[in-house]
């Protein structure tokens, strides 16, 4: 029982590299003024190999591609914290609104271009106050 006991320390200590691959992250945060911030977080990217598994995710997050993956994310998050179901069904149904909305093939520009038409945004706005 002790020998497994050690082991289990021992393979603990042996894998650093596990929990630092954990530490790179891609965050989807609003700013202090609302804004919608990505933060990237690639401290511990030690091959070529890594690079291009780094590069295939954002290619991936970026054309859609894990969309029912965020989808299952964010209902998961409602199952395991009912408190929060109603604010999570919200962000879901708003999503689909914008993916309605958005402007094709405009590239997102927040100081200059906007990427949701003005009139759909307004019946966004609209559906809120409801």
């Amino acid at each position: 029982m002790i020998k497994y006991i050690n082991s289990l320390l021992k393979k603990n200590k042996e894998s650093p590299n596990l929990d630092r691959k954990r530490e790179n992250s891609v965050s989807f945060i609003l700013d202090e003024h609302r804004r919608p911030v990505i933060e990237l977080n690639f401290p511990f990217i030690e091959s070529d190999e890594d690079i291009q598994k780094i590069a295939e995710i954002l290619f991936l997050i970026n054309s859609g591609y894990y969309k029912s993956q965020i989808i299952d994310m964010i209902l998961e998050l409602g199952n395991k914290e009912p408190d929060r179901i109603d604010y999570l069904k919200k962000i879901l149904l708003y999503w689909r609104e914008y993916s309605v909305a958005v402007v094709p093939n405009q590239p997102y520009d927040y100081n200059n271009k906007p990427c949701v038409s003005p009139l759909s945004f307004s019946k966004i706005v609209s559906q809120k106050n409801q």
